[in-house]
């Protein structure tokens, strides 16, 4: 197993490659997180999204993931932009100023990968949005932040303005502390939310989230989802429930060249295929 100094020295590295925070956990979570995913499952929280229902034996089995995982490397990556769109713009999600985050996590965390499976001789297995896995559960497990009443994960220096993404590997390393507790329970999260979408225990009704509405939703939008979205002046996505976060108020700015803001995004008005080439945003054409 690897624990102390060496331990550290894995850590650094992922630092290194861009993350704000990595943390060690074991790769099998606790009963109860797949309760309560099958919970909010049967609910009917997740709206449309089958996928999220579909693999949940997958996510139960992290072996599926990656067989023989001993380990699970939970790391996040800032994204906050410095500069901003004119507020008079209809709004996109932060977020999505850069590059595509699934393909921009994969080039920061691959020479992380070649290091330990070169060091160890072990193998890894990237997630970012990927696999049927808890990322959230495992970042808690891992240390790595609290959890907001949004479901955010809140990270000690960005905040919850940070992509989640797992290295799941066969070398064993002494787990980190868990989280280090909930966030300030002050509420305003949920009241922000212009939808009503948060419930006020971590989880969410989809079905209501503007992200989803304007990401994810495959049919047309009653008259009064257009309204919701007009009366936000929203082109794709959400903020609110992290802006008003007490915790993101000092939040620092993303250093990694891929999530600055690119001049297209920041102007645009409408969304078009011109603008969304290598963006996240490209996923909310529909």
């Amino acid at each position: 197993m690897v624990t102390g100094e060496e331990r550290e020295r894995l850590r650094e590295v992922a630092l290194g490659a861009g993350a704000c925070a990595a943390g060690f956990a074991d790769p099998y979570l606790p009963p109860a997180v797949d309760r309560d995913y099958a919970a909010w499952i049967a609910a009917g929280n997740n709206a449309t999204m089958r996928w999220l229902s579909e693999h949940q034996p997958l996510r139960a089995d992290p072996a599926t993931v990656l067989p023989g995982v001993r380990t699970v490397i939970s790391l996040a990556f800032p994204y906050l932009p410095a500069e901003r769109r004119d507020p008079s713009l209809p709004y996109l999600p932060l977020y999505a100023y850069g590059r595509d985050y699934h393909k921009a996590l994969r080039s920061l965390l691959r020479p992380f990968c070649s290091f330990i499976e070169g060091e160890y001789g072990v193998r890894t297995r990237v997630c970012v949005d990927s696999a049927p896995v808890h990322e959230r559960a495992f970042a808690l497990r891992a240390g790595i932040g609290r959890r907001g009443l949004n479901g955010c994960v809140i990270t000690p220096r960005h905040g919850s303005f940070v992509f989640l993404a797992e290295v799941f590997t066969t070398l064993q390393v002494e787990p980190d502390d868990l989280s280090f507790g909930e966030c300030l329970q002050c509420g305003r999260c949920v009241r922000a939310c212009p939808a009503g979408a948060l419930n006020g225990d971590g989880t969410m009704d989809a079905a209501r989230c503007i992200n989803y509405l304007t990401i994810e939703h495959p049919y047309p939008l009653t008259p009064a989802q257009e309204k919701l979205l007009h009366d936000t002046n929203t082109l794709v996505g959400c903020d609110r429930c992290q802006t008003v976060c007490p915790l993101n108020r000092d939040a620092l700015t993303t250093g990694i060249p891929d999530f600055q803001p690119r001049r297209e995004v920041l102007t645009a008005t409408t969304l078009t295929r011109a603008i969304t080439p290598g963006s996240p945003l490209r996923r909310a054409l529909k």
